[in-house]
């Protein structure tokens, strides 16, 4: 009985100690089963291993360590929006993009603002840095979703996606030059691939003016520095996408690119003839001969007689006509091209950011910190004082309201014509608002002392612009006329139009007063240039009465057409001899346009034939003969046109 005892007892501590590890092996399974039990949801498979080699850790350092263990980009969260946002890009269509970023700015008020645009632009690079040629259309698609996002999420979205793009095309470029194109592997031959398409999104995301040229040129420039057979095709595809559009920007930049490539590719051809280097390739004339095409404004856009190039061209405009009506039906950030080069990316590690608020330059070196405060505050005191002096000037010139000192402030301080153009557009005025910057424009360049051609370019500019801006210079003439004594000037066509705008709203002179001679003198010239570069049209004088004018009215219309007429003809070196040469084509396609009114036809010929043609507003005998010469081709241009129905 004894020893049955003792074995009953044994017994007894054996199933406690059995006991014991099967609790222990329970713990041990809770322990590993935690991470699944503590989130609740599925863990996918590829991350089980990292949470069972977490959990030893995890017992002594507490539940951060599988948190530590697990990469950022992989946790629930981040998968979970992964999943949201390539469901939307998989859908995504010309028909239903504004679903799509609507559904997208959702997520971003869900989501952390950083995941979502570190997500969103990973997905859309990976789409279009694949290895295969994408079609233009493709591309055009997901610049447009940049562009819109840089307008509905702000800078910070489009700061983060061109620098993304950029050193992504960095790695690209520097993997596909590393070999020859003799000796090129299938790893640099997908390389040059995704160059190629990314260049192209560049290229896109220019045409929606997320970016301005400045990048697009210092690309080209880098490409030129070795004229190999992917830089020669990336600057192909950079001058076939938006070659038109960097004609426009900035014309003096381009020209001189185009004399340095021209240059190169001279010493090429010479070298190669001489034999001491290969024959430049067939492409890298093709690039030649359509970068003189562009430079001689023959190459306008993709052909029309092409189907692809035609359904490209109309994409594009499809897109850009979405992306300005987006604001209309959204609220959106202020949206200039970024003004940021290749070289401000390469070196965001040394001198940070500065397009982007909070990201400035930080090159605070020993012994540059104070010069840097004294440099930088001189310079901002400097900027104070200049825009309160323009300021006061505003308010000197009568420009009564905010906006209208804004513009004031852009016209006086700006660089060039283009920059003002590209400043006007920018304060992102309201239709009605706009009307403000012609009226402006016009009371500037009505007091000037002698005529200044700065106001006539950006009124040109604003004219090509917007469509809105020729009927403000069309009312602004009327209200001037007005002004000056010709009363019956355009008063039932703006009742009939609903228009109440006009110079006499602050800024003009009352109506007891005359017109300064010099504000007639500057306001012709610059009509006349604008009618004569057919960005105006002789048909917004159909209010004007030729057969009873005033002195003053009289004498503005003497000064436009003399400017008119001798605008349109070649130009001489003054102290030539030879006689002037006459284009009667160039005159006719002017004032041809006025024949679709046979009234305002009649009252041009009437006053060309008594006032224009005695030439007392012109100079000199040179410009009498000129000014009578195209008076009596006017007449004969109009009176035939009108008889035969407005054909000529």
């Amino acid at each position: 009985m004894r020893n049955w005892r003792v074995l009953d007892e044994d017994s007894e501590f054996g199933s406690e100690d059995v006991d014991g590890e099967e609790s222990e092996d329970d713990e041990g399974s809770k322990a590993r089963a935690a991470p699944a039990a503590q989130t609740g949801k599925y863990l996918p498979p590829h991350l089980r291993a990292a949470a069972a080699a977490a959990t030893a850790s995890e017992a002594a350092g507490g539940a951060s360590a599988l948190a530590k263990a697990i990469p950022r980009q992989n946790t629930e969260e981040l998968l979970r929006l992964r999943r949201q946002l390539q469901g939307l890009l998989n859908k995504l269509s010309e028909s239903n993009i504004e679903a799509i970023l609507m559904d997208i700015e959702a997520l971003y008020r869900k989501y952390p603002r950083a995941d979502v645009s570190e997500t969103i632009t990973d997905m859309i690079l990976s789409a279009i840095s694949s290895k295969a040629n994408l079609l233009d259309s493709f591309v055009i698609l997901y610049a447009t979703v940049v562009a819109s996002l840089y307008r509905l999420v702000g800078i910070e979205f489009a700061a983060h996606f061109i620098q993304t793009l950029v050193e992504q095309f960095d790695g690209h470029h520097a993997l596909a030059s590393s070999t020859k194109s003799t000796e090129m592997t299938d790893e640099t031959l997908n390389a040059v691939k995704q160059c190629t398409n990314l260049i192209v999104l560049v290229s896109e995301l220019y045409n929606m003016h997320v970016i301005a040229c400045v990048l697009v040129y210092e690309l080209i420039r880098w490409f030129m520095t070795e004229l190999s057979e992917l830089n020669v095709e990336l600057v192909v595809k950079i001058v076939k996408t938006s070659g038109y559009q960097l004609r426009q920007d900035d014309p003096t930049t381009l020209k001189t690119i185009i004399q340095e490539f021209t240059v190169l590719a001279n010493n090429a051809s010479a070298k190669s003839g001489s034999g001491s280097a290969a024959p430049i390739s067939s492409r890298t004339r093709f690039l030649l001969e359509t970068l003189t095409a562009l430079k001689a404004n023959r190459m306008k856009g993709p052909s029309a007689n092409s189907t692809t190039s035609g359904t490209i061209t109309e994409s594009t405009a499809r897109m850009k006509k979405f992306l300005s009506g987006l604001s209309k039906k959204r609220t959106t950030f202020p949206s200039e091209p970024m003004r940021v080069g290749l070289t401000d990316i390469r070196q965001v590690g040394t001198k940070g950011k500065w397009w982007l608020v909070g990201s400035s330059w930080k090159n605070n070196m020993v012994g540059e910190e104070s010069s840097r405060k004294s440099t930088s505050s001189t310079t901002a005191d400097d900027m104070l004082e200049a825009e309160d002096e323009l300021l006061k000037l505003a308010r000197k010139n009568k420009m009564n309201t905010d906006v209208r000192r804004s513009i004031f402030v852009v016209l006086m301080s700006s660089e060039d014509y283009i920059d003002a153009f590209e400043r006007l557009i920018k304060l992102n005025l309201k239709e009605v608002q706009q009307r403000e910057i012609v009226r402006v424009l016009l009371h500037c360049a009505g007091n000037e002392m002698v005529h200044n051609p700065y106001y006539t370019l950006v009124g040109q500019r604003l004219c090509q612009h917007d469509h809105s801006f020729k009927i403000t210079f069309q009312y602004s003439l009327w209200d001037l006329l007005r002004e000056m004594g010709a009363t019956d000037v355009g008063g039932m066509e703006k009742v009939k139009d609903g228009q109440v705008i006009g110079l006499d709203d602050g800024i003009s002179n009352s109506n007891d007063k005359k017109v300064p001679l010099r504000r007639i003198v500057n306001i012709s010239k610059m009509y006349a240039f604008l009618i004569t570069s057919q960005d105006l049209s002789l048909v917004m004088l159909k209010t004007v009465t030729f057969t009873s004018l005033p002195a003053q009215p009289t004498l503005f219309f003497q000064l436009l057409m003399t400017n008119i007429i001798l605008s349109s003809q070649p130009q001489q070196q003054e102290g030539s001899k030879e006689k002037p040469k006459q284009s009667a084509q160039a005159v006719a396609d002017i004032f041809i346009r006025a024949a679709v009114n046979p009234t305002l036809a009649q009252g041009i010929i009437f006053f060309l034939q008594a006032f224009v043609r005695k030439g007392q507003v012109c100079q000199n005998e040179r410009e009498k003969d000129i000014v009578k010469w195209g008076c009596n081709t006017v007449r004969e241009v109009l009176q035939s046109a009108v008889n035969t129905g407005g054909r000529f």
